[in-house]
């Protein structure tokens, strides 16, 4: 009898996404197709990021499109969050858009969740810099180049419009766990 071979990738017990939960997610284009990266879109995608930081208490401290695939970075800002569920709906809502262009998203997203023992705010923030710095490794832009100099890259914080990687600010990572230590001591 032949082994049935596996068409999706293993995902952790589903409370490995819940709760105050790190994710890393690798979302493609199919067949890696190009084209469907524009303005237009990018800002569709932002508003699918608020909403998706309303709906499901997460937010977006970076994220990155790339030609032919995008990298998110979601982290649980609540109990209830679920970030399994989070992703469901959001590629929903992305497809939805992508289709309209003729595009879809590749059938499932690569995921990397934060253990407990990775939850601390060194590794944190080389995983962010390591999603910005996407481009630059891609040579689409220079070495040390400013945040703007690849607009589709940016965080979004459900709540705090004013707190953007984006903007540039020297005292980004201050004021960002700051925000993030008052809400959990607020417990929010």
């Amino acid at each position: 009898m032949e082994a049935k071979e596996h068409s999706y990738l293993r995902r952790l017990d589903p409370a490995a996404y819940q709760g105050y939960a790190i994710v890393h997610w690798t979302h493609s284009i199919r067949d890696r197709k190009r084209g469907w990266l524009t303005d237009s879109f990018h800002a569709r995608f932002r508003e699918c990021l608020i909403h998706a930081g309303g709906l499901f208490s997460l937010w977006t401290p970076a994220y990155c499109l790339m030609p032919d695939h995008f990298h998110i970075v979601w982290m649980g800002v609540s109990e209830r969050t679920d970030l399994r569920k989070a992703n469901s709906w959001f590629r929903r809502q992305l497809n939805l858009i992508l289709r309209m262009q003729g595009f879809e998203l590749q059938k499932q997203a690569y995921d990397r969740v934060f253990r407990e023992r990775e939850k601390d705010r060194f590794s944190f923030e080389r995983l962010v810099g390591y999603v910005f710095e996407n481009p630059t490794r891609a040579g689409l832009i220079e070495e040390a180049s400013a945040p703007s100099d690849w607009e589709y890259r940016d965080s979004i914080l459900h709540g705090y419009p004013e707190l953007s990687w984006q903007s540039g600010a020297r005292d980004y990572w201050h004021r960002f766990w700051r925000v993030y230590n008052t809400r959990m001591e607020r417990g929010e």
